[in-house]
């Protein structure tokens, strides 16, 4: 058995899942959620589950917007204080050249955000956990021996 410090999870050895995923950071969580909707039954492990906090935010690209519109997570960019970007502003000096993203039809824009990477981690964890049925945790852990998994 395994056990977590900080919320006495214990994990038996006779569980099977269909995947393992280290870290329940955006790819980690992004994965979880996925598979887990898939019916397969994941574990994820992470030894932190507090809001990361790094100095820098994040720029979520167009693409990405996109493709967590297709996993079913654009939620996730909601009650995080994101802002639309729609292109980049490059200075030199006293000059300024708007580079703005593509338009996808109709005049619309395609959409970046940018937001605190942290608060966007906690809203990924939240949706990973509404598929409770399929996705696991261990939230701190100090050893996991070998034969267990």
């Amino acid at each position: 058995m395994v056990k977590g410090e900080s919320n006495n999870f214990v994990m038996s050895e006779n569980l099977e899942y269909d995947l393992i995923v280290i870290g329940a950071g955006i790819v980690g969580c992004a994965t979880a959620f996925t598979f887990g909707n898939q019916g397969r039954k994941v574990l994820l492990i992470e030894r932190d589950m507090s809001e990361p906090d790094r100095i820098v935010g994040e720029l979520l690209q167009p693409g990405g917007v996109i493709v967590l519109e297709k996993l079913g997570l654009k939620d996730c960019l909601e009650n995080i204080d994101s802002i639309p970007c729609y292109g980049y502003g490059v200075f030199y000096k006293n000059e300024c050249v708007h580079v703005p993203y593509p338009k996808i039809k109709n005049n619309i824009s395609y959409q970046g955000r940018s937001f605190h990477h942290g608060r966007f981690v906690m809203n990924l964890r939240r949706a990973v956990s509404k598929v409770s049925k399929y996705v696991f945790y261990i939230f701190s852990y100090s050893h996991i021996p070998s034969d267990v998994i």
